[in-house]
């Protein structure tokens, strides 16, 4: 199983992105190598890396309503030594009503708790909304991070903008950050989202985002601001099921994928053209796409979508980031690498 080489926080970016046909999970991370390769998405440089530096992982996981086994998940394992660890799921559940959590969202737990144990990880922030969930943790012998406060929020985005089988879950997070021999803090706002589904419903997804970050913001901390989500926070993360598709006919998507020519597929990304469009994600970058389209698999198969729908491969699984605010003392968060992770689990 191939995993990505790290983000973090004022570190450097480096690009070394495998990925096959079977590679599902979208990963984040940050490292410290001695040189690494800056990628900018339109611009990549080289730059020397001036370590120490926190780590940061975000991994993104819709978990199609299953429940994934220790051996399904043990690619969770590597991101340990990271300072912080940001777990983003979606369709953790079915969309049953329910007073307390049902018995997947419990082996969830179980299954983080076997992963990260007590002994060496801090839950900081665990938030639910609906089949949403993030979860974020923090290695207790971390000298290069902390947590000083969290605060979670959620936002609904389902039928009516009531119903929670689509939206996010947030957090909110006070960090001190210590980097370049120096110390300093750092607001980070980190979002697990589900966006609207089906290939036709790309403006309802730009809504999607756009209702989020007006939701938010009332339940930002009030010493974050209150003018403009983004413009309030000095790093963020937004990972997840975003579900945006290429424009393509199936025969062709597939062909690309299994081909490994990602480029001409990414000429018909939903999301890549609504970002150049200002549509929606405008502020966010995101790392170059080396790997196969995430969605759709049959289950425990690298097969794509063989059932009636004959759903279109696409990348619905991302990771994107706003690296630093305008506040020149704020620590940056630059990428490692992107990837994505072979586990079959899930449709994803």
């Amino acid at each position: 199983k191939k995993l990505a080489n790290l983000t973090g926080l004022h570190g450097f970016v480096s690009n070394k992105n495998n990925g096959s046909a079977a590679n599902r999970i979208k990963t984040i991370f940050a490292s410290a190598p001695v040189n690494v390769t800056v990628n900018t998405t339109n611009a990549t440089i080289q730059q020397p890396l001036a370590p120490p530096c926190a780590t940061v992982a975000c991994v993104t996981w819709n978990l199609a309503a299953t429940s994934p086994s220790s051996k399904d998940a043990k690619f969770l394992e590597k991101l340990r030594r990271h300072d912080l660890v940001c777990i983003c799921v979606q369709e953790l559940e079915d969309l049953k009503p329910r007073r307390q959590p049902g018995h997947r969202a419990e082996a969830w737990t179980a299954l983080l708790a076997e992963k990260f144990p007590a002994k060496t990880h801090t839950v900081v922030a665990d938030q639910s909304a609906g089949p949403v969930r993030l979860t974020i943790l923090q290695r207790k012998r971390s000298k290069l991070i902390k947590v000083e406060a969290c605060t979670c929020g959620d936002v609904a985005c389902g039928i009516g903008n009531v119903l929670r089988n689509k939206g996010c879950a947030a957090a909110f997070l006070d960090l001190k950050v210590r980097y370049d021999k120096t110390s300093g803090s750092a607001k980070l706002l980190v979002i697990s989202a589900h966006l609207a589904a089906h290939a036709h419903k790309a403006n309802d997804r730009d809504a999607d985002f756009h209702r989020i970050c007006r939701e938010l913001l009332p339940q930002m901390p009030s010493q974050w601001g209150s003018h403009d989500l983004l413009d309030c926070v000095d790093c963020c993360l937004f990972a997840g099921d975003l579900n945006y598709r290429l424009d393509l006919p199936r025969a062709e998507a597939e062909r690309g994928a299994l081909s490994g020519d990602f480029a001409s597929l990414l000429d018909y990304d939903q999301l890549v053209r609504r970002k150049a469009q200002g549509s929606a994600f405008a502020d966010f970058f995101e790392g170059e796409i080396r790997f196969a389209p995430t969605f759709k698999f049959d289950q425990r198969s690298s097969t794509y979508d063989s059932s009636k729908k004959m759903r279109v491969p696409s990348w619905t699984d991302r990771v994107l980031y706003i690296p630093r605010s305008s506040r020149k003392k704020s620590p940056e968060l630059t990428l490692a690498s992107y990837d994505s992770v072979d586990t079959r689990s899930s449709d994803h």
